[in-house]
């Protein structure tokens, strides 16, 4: 028997008895002591194997496939380092509960510790991340040896799967010559003969029980949920599989009118356009991230009972108003896992989550839809998406405008791969249940950012359909060897890349609002690349496509869903983050400063949809409603509401400025940037750079300080019949009664020096130093507002992290015209029919 055939023949049993015990898969990086293993793959004609040089790219490619099929990918690689690579896969795959199964070739025991090259200690090499591991020892002819390596496969599967799916690690030692015989020698007959009979034969059947739920425990959660009136059932990430439990899951939340609180990686969430709410269907609150962000909402609103599927939420509203309510009783119900990192649970269930969903929908009879609690819910839930809608009803191509298109452009039965930071989190604010029929993988095991294009290459190579993936530039950068991956799809694989240059979501945590910490979090966390992304993929032979508007988006992932194969999506967004909330959920105060001739009151529609528990200061600017007039020009009066600011609230704070008030904060974030945390600017104008248009300025403006002497009422006549003042929208007529109150409560002298001082002639002109100002700024104009929507739109070239929102049917004065929209777009619920909320 010569050495190499008994080599040969060891792989080839090995392999596959691995196949028939259920791997289909096998995912190769070259070397050469691995060279027996991967060999007798090629020859395997019922696996099909995928090649890729880098083993981190390899190990999420594995991942992704078993995450999409539920079986374990094999992982060949040779020895050394290269099992090293792997780790941050399986760390994923043991936390996630994923299956996967490694194949390291290993130096022999001779070579260890002697300076051998490419030789390291392999033994458990991945700790307790592995679900099982063991050393097949190096090749034996005896049949005791072959027969055991055949059995040793099939405990490898079976581990892999049952109880807790997860990691394997089979170690292989391997002496040279690892290449086969060229020709197969008398004496290795007999061997090959024994090999040919295991392997037809095949490894031991394994047949693992079937998960299935404690009948006691169904019966008390049964009872509870009869008891229970105020019930919510919360469904967190799950795995591919949970898909199946959507009808029961559904018929469960039907027949309880408990609301459905299901997050993007549930499996619950993108079901397609089924009955909901009060037709009978389930009723579904898929914004409830925002609403139970709302004090007005959570008081009173206790929960009695809350029936978890799968991981806890990643929602932190969610969660603060579950520890709010502690005493609550709570049941988990998963196939695995401890999903409970608050210690909140009353009781774990264990079992097929659609069993458990059919038999407590079966037990617990059916409910009239209707309730109060199921109404509260329901509508809380449909004023939210209709806050959402004017969030993404600007022209500016936003981080959440492309999560909403690329759900709602998914073709029925896609696979939709998240990322995490930002992606997975716009896909939970701000895309609805009805938006898409498709099934959901993300990383929530170790909630990594590593490895999501090899992962979602992977599942695409074994998903019957199309594959998107949404992630983030850092993440697309991390992982760009994962290319090599992509290039190899057959069906369309379609990856967008959320450009903000940097990980914008640390700005969304309390260090976000330091600015003495600016320098460092921009530095140091937020990193921006300024890269090319388009040279990524132009290295793998990948399409790309780079959209910076929306009319570009829709066509470029119609594109990219047609053609078989990758494409790769750049979308160019603002350099902010939209959906990642402070860690302490502490909005900044809100500086509020009135246009001319009006006052604080200008503001107060507005003020009263803000939530309870913000803070809002609306001071008169200078010359107005008693305030004593400006002297020192513009920059002068602007330091001196930069020292109010100062001594009235605490900074940052988030200023909203409306025509006047608009340049005045616009002048504070150029000259006192420390102040500001965020600016929402309505109608405003950065300053007139032609001298000649400034001194025709700086004379009509003279002409209404005259008249505003002479004769105030006549005055407030003329002003209000501005073409550019004209209100376009339906607005109450006490409202307009107000605004022409206040208009003759100013003093003329007084009102007409602010003109002369504050107007838009004395303004500087800011903008060169709209470059400068690296806080967001939010451009608010009116849809019929044509001028100041050109100027909005010049400025948003400038302003480094700028959003432009477009408010339909709406003239220049927004906060007059539509307050509820303006305090929607400021972060409250904006709804009119609301009683006045006064903010502290």
């Amino acid at each position: 028997m010569t050495p190499a055939n008994l080599q040969a023949e060891w792989a080839r049993l090995l392999v596959e008895s691995l196949v028939a015990a259920g791997v289909t898969d096998a995912v190769l990086s070259p070397g050469a002591r691995s060279a027996p293993l991967a060999l007798a793959a090629h020859a395997c004609s019922r696996l099909r194997c995928h090649d890729l040089h880098d083993e981190r790219v390899a190990a999420f490619f594995a991942l992704g496939q078993a995450r999409a099929s539920g079986r374990p990918s094999l992982l060949l690689c040779t020895s050394g380092t290269a099992a090293a690579h792997y780790l941050p896969a399986i760390v994923e795959a043991s936390m996630s509960h994923v299956p996967m199964l490694v194949l390291g070739a290993d130096r022999p025991p001779e070579m260890h510790d002697a300076g051998a090259p490419q030789t390291i200690d392999q033994t458990r090499l991945f700790g307790e991340h592995a679900r099982w591991f063991r050393d097949v020892g190096v090749p034996e002819a005896s049949p005791a040896a072959l027969r055991a390596l055949r059995r040793v496969a099939a405990q490898a599967v079976l581990a892999a799967t049952f109880p807790v799916a997860g990691p394997v690690h089979l170690n292989v030692p391997l002496r040279k010559p690892l290449e086969p015989p060229a020709f197969l020698a008398a004496e290795d007959r007999t061997l090959v003969a024994e090999v040919d009979g295991l392997i037809r034969e095949g490894p031991p059947a394994t047949h693992a029980p079937r998960p299935v739920p404690a009948d006691a425990a169904v019966a008390e959660v049964l009872a509870a949920c009869k008891a229970a009136q105020r019930g919510l059932i919360v469904c967190g990430a799950a795995a591919v599989g949970q898909v199946r439990a959507r009808e029961a899951i559904e018929a469960l939340c039907a027949a309880t009118r408990f609301p459905l609180l299901a997050e993007a990686t549930s499996q619950l969430r993108f079901v397609g356009p089924r009955r909901a709410g009060g037709d009978g269907g389930a009723p579904r609150c898929d914004g409830f991230d925002a609403l139970l962000a709302e004090p007005e909402f959570l008081a009173g609103r206790a929960p009695d009972l809350v029936l978890q599927f799968g991981a806890a939420p990643l929602s932190r509203s969610l969660d603060a108003y579950l520890e709010a309510h502690a005493g609550c009783p709570r049941w988990v119900f998963a196939t695995s896992g401890w999903h409970d990192p608050g210690d909140r649970a009353t009781a774990f269930v264990w079992g097929d989550p659609s069993e458990i969903a059919r038999a407590l929908a079966a037990g617990v009879g059916r409910r009239e839809p209707g309730g109060e609690w199921e109404r509260a819910f329901v509508e809380g839930d449909a004023r939210v998406w209709e806050a959402r809608e004017f969030e993404l009803a600007g022209d500016v191509l936003s981080e959440g405008y492309v999560a909403r298109t690329l759900v709602a452009e998914l073709p029925r039965g896609a696979l939709l791969a998240l990322g995490n930071s930002l992606p997975v989190r716009h896909a939970d604010a701000l895309c609805r249940w009805d938006a898409a029929d498709v099934t959901v993988v993300a990383q929530r095991g170790a909630n990594g950012i590593d490895g999501l294009i090899s992962g979602a290459a992977g599942a695409a190579s074994v998903w019957d359909g199309p594959t998107a993936l949404l992630l983030g530039d850092v993440s697309f950068l991390h992982d760009v060897g994962g290319l090599a991956a992509a290039r190899q799809a057959t069906r369309p694989l379609v990856v967008v890349v959320l450009n903000n240059d940097g990980g914008r979501i640390f700005e969304s945590l309390p260090i976000g609002a330091r600015p003495d910490l600016a320098e460092a979090l921009e530095r140091h966390l937020v990193m921006p690349h300024g890269s090319d992304l388009s040279h990524a993929p132009a290295l793998f032979g990948i399409p790309f496509a780079r959209v910076r508007v929306k009319d570009e988006l829709r066509g470029a992932l119609a594109t990219a869903f047609s053609r078989a194969g990758s494409t790769v999506i750049e979308a160019v967004v603002p350099r902010t983050s939209e959906h990642g909330p402070r860690e302490d959920n502490a909005p900044m105060p809100v500086v509020m400063l009135h246009g001319f001739a009006g006052g604080p009151e200008s503001f107060a529609e507005v003020i009263a949809q803000l939530p309870l528990g913000w803070k809002v200061w609306a001071p008169g600017l200078p010359g107005h409603l008693g305030e004593p007039p400006p002297s020192g020009g513009f920059e002068a009066a602007v330091d001196g509401i930069a020292a109010r600011i100062e001594e009235e609230v605490s900074c940052p704070v988030h200023l909203v400025g409306y025509s006047m008030g608009a340049r005045v904060a616009l002048g504070l974030a150029a000259r006192h940037p420390a102040l500001v945390g965020r600016a929402t600017l309505i109608g405003v104008q950065p300053g007139l750079p032609d001298p000649v248009a400034r001194k025709a300025r700086a004379e009509e403006d003279a002409r209404w300080a005259r008249l505003i002497v002479l004769d105030l009422a006549r005055f407030v006549e003329a002003w209000e019949a501005l073409p550019v003042l004209a209100v376009r929208a339906p607005v109450d007529g006490r409202r307009l009664e107000a605004q022409r109150a206040t208009r003759l409560r100013h003093d003329p002298a007084a009102l007409a020096k602010s003109l002369l001082d504050l107007g838009l002639a004395a303004m500087p002109d800011y903008t060169p130093a709209l470059p400068r100002i690296e806080v967001s700024v939010d451009l608010v104009v009116g849809e019929q507002d044509t001028k100041f929507r050109r100027i909005a739109e010049q400025m948003m070239g400038r302003l480094p992290r700028a959003r432009l929102h477009i408010v339909p049917d709406c003239g220049h004065n927004v906060a007059l015209e539509r307050p509820a929209a303006l305090a929607t777009l400021l972060g409250g619920p904006g709804d009119e029919s609301h009683p006045a909320r006064r903010p502290t």
